[in-house]
């Protein structure tokens, strides 16, 4: 066996354990968070469980208005670095965050016109619960942005913490 198949069938073999630990820790993930999810639902009650779902749900629709954007703080600024400077990595992360702030707060918007116009989810939506899901909103979209600047500057004991 050359020394070129054997690295091949170490890496391949790795590649598997990796793929188990994965598939094992999101059986595991799974088994613990049903009873939680029981629990969760048991303490706040339906009106309390559906303006959570609710949150959840416009969280994700704010995820996706980035229109993958911030993927190309990764990926372009690793290239930016390398080829044209650290002047053009700021330029695309100016650009990247110009863009998720305007989207951000285009939903914002949004969200409190609907609110404005009575838009409650049959009730479940209240001042309250609309400041709360603003900041929220708010929190998670600095938090991506972060997340994916400092992967992209290289910064992965940052990630990691």
């Amino acid at each position: 066996m050359t020394k070129a198949s054997k690295e091949m069938g170490d890496s391949k073999r790795e590649a598997l354990k990796l793929s188990s630990l994965v598939m094992g820790s999101t059986v595991l993930l799974k088994f613990v968070s049903f009873p939680m999810n029981v629990v969760i639902a048991q303490l706040l009650g339906p009106a309390g469980l559906g303006a959570l779902r609710i949150f959840e749900l416009i969280r994700q629709y704010t995820a996706y208005n980035h229109l993958g954007m911030l993927m190309a703080l990764p990926r372009q600024i690793p290239l930016a670095l390398a080829k044209e400077g650290e002047d053009q990595a700021n330029k695309i992360q100016d650009v990247v965050f110009t863009s998720n702030s305007i989207t951000l707060s285009l939903a914002i918007i949004l969200l409190w016109v609907l609110y404005a116009c009575g838009m409650t989810f049959q009730g479940v939506m209240n001042l309250e619960r609309m400041i709360i899901l603003t900041v929220a909103l708010v929190t998670v979209s600095s938090e991506t942005f972060m997340h994916n600047y400092m992967k992209g500057r290289g910064e992965f004991s940052a990630i990691t913490g």
